[in-house]
C-alpha cells in the first residue's frame, strides 16, 4: 500500500480504497486505530500533502477510503517522493516504478 500512496503523491493524487480488490469487488476492511496512525505517520514523514481518511459501510462490509492530494498541488517544485529508494507513479489504475 505504501507504493500506491507514494505514487498518488507523485502524480495527481486520488483515492485509495482498502477493502476493494482490483476487479472492484468489495472484500471489506476496517482499519484499527494503529493502522490509521501508522499510515498517517508515514505519509506525513514524506510530505505535507493533505491526507484525509474515512471508513464507509457498503452493505455489510467496511471500506477504508484514503484521500491523497498530490504534492504538486501544494508545491509545484516539490521533490519526488520515494519508497525504499524507488519512485512510483500512477498510470491509469496501476502503480508503476519509474
Amino acid at each position: 500500500m505504501y507504493k500506491t500512496i507514494c505514487a498518488f503523491l507523485n502524480t495527481y493524487g486520488g483515492n485509495l480504497l482498502v477493502g476493494v480488490d482490483d476487479n472492484g469487488q468489495i472484500t471489506g476492511y476496517k482499519p484499527s486505530k494503529r493502522d490509521i496512525e501508522m499510515y498517517c505517520e508515514a505519509i506525513s514523514s514524506w510530505s505535507d500533502a493533505c491526507i484525509q481518511d474515512e471508513v464507509i459501510r457498503v452493505g455489510l462490509r467496511s471500506v477504508w477510503v484514503i484521500q491523497i492530494e498530490s504534492i504538486f498541488v501544494q508545491k509545484p517544485h516539490a521533490s519526488v517522493v520515494t519508497w525504499k529508494g524507488d519512485t512510483y507513479v500512477r498510470i491509469g489504475n496501476s502503480t508503476r516504478r519509474v
